[in-house]
């Protein structure tokens, strides 16, 4: 990355990073893995990785967004904090990785990939429920306010009409 970045000015540095922060994270289209992702959330948890990358991980000021990310580059990220603290590296991040397996980081990195997709159907299937249950309780409101249906009752509507 020192070779590729090389003769770069800070400004064109910044510019860099806020066109890739601006860009929408892509939402995974794999089969989940249930207990993957739930282990993964829980080392999140634990290692208080929402703490500095918000509780939804999508980051702030100088703190990337996880949430979104490739799986791949999560994993590699990662593995780097936890087996390369050298000098100029993020020691929060070293310590906060420290001692988690290899499996752990990839449960993790899982979690974080798949999130905002999974956040966002179940958003969508939180919507769809409460427009059923709008629906069904329409439906019984205006039944209750009915009136009983009786032949004095047909018979006066049909003549009205």
């Amino acid at each position: 990355m020192k070779e590729a970045m090389a003769g770069i000015t800070d400004p064109e540095i910044v510019a860099l990073a806020s066109h890739y922060a601006a860009l929408p994270s892509v939402p995974a289209s794999v089969p989940v893995q249930a207990q993957k992702y739930r282990s993964g959330e829980e080392t999140a948890r634990k290692t208080l990785c929402g703490t500095c990358h918000l509780g939804d991980y999508t980051g702030q000021n100088q703190v990337p967004r996880l949430a979104g990310q490739n799986e791949d580059y999560l994993l590699q990220s990662m593995k780097q904090f936890r087996d390369s603290p050298g000098p100029g590296r993020d020691t929060i991040m070293a310590a906060a990785l420290y001692g988690l397996s290899d499996a752990d980081l990839g449960n993790m990195a899982d979690f974080l990939w798949l999130r905002p997709a999974l956040r966002a159907l179940t958003s969508l299937r939180e919507v769809s429920l409460r427009r059923k249950k709008s629906a069904i309780s329409l439906r019984l409101a205006r039944q209750s306010r009915a009136r009983p249906c009786g032949s004095s009752h047909f018979s006066s509507q049909s003549s009205s009409r």
